[in-house]
């Protein structure tokens, strides 16, 4: 007998192993290359998820800085009134520590009666 003959009963078997090996091999590319895809489009979503997390904190970011600018230029006007009131006071208490009246009446020429 040759060493390259096969039994022909033999043939069956060995085309049913042939066929399973290439559906094996075709199923794990098949399987990788599925995975590859979910792979990808998960990433593509998170990239989409973080790019909107961004443009939400940059507009938060935006929100916060003009609510600061307002809130700046609240106390800057708080505090003019504040000088304005300490300058009211700074006169009374001028006017009442050197006794004169500020309701006296005045004549015409502008001088004190």
């Amino acid at each position: 007998m040759d060493a390259l003959a096969i039994a022909p009963a033999a043939v069956p078997l060995l085309v049913t192993a042939v066929v399973a090996m290439v559906a094996l091999v075709t199923t794990d590319s098949v399987r990788r290359t599925m995975r590859d895809r979910r792979r990808r489009e998960t990433l593509r979503r998170l990239a989409d998820e973080i790019e909107s997390l961004r443009l939400a904190h940059d507009a938060r970011q935006q929100l916060l800085a003009e609510r600061l600018t307002r809130m700046e230029q609240a106390l800057d006007g708080l505090s003019i009134e504040m000088e304005r009131l300490g300058e009211g006071q700074r006169f009374v208490s001028r006017l009442l520590s050197s006794g004169s009246d500020p309701t006296a009446s005045r004549d015409m020429k502008g001088d004190v009666r």
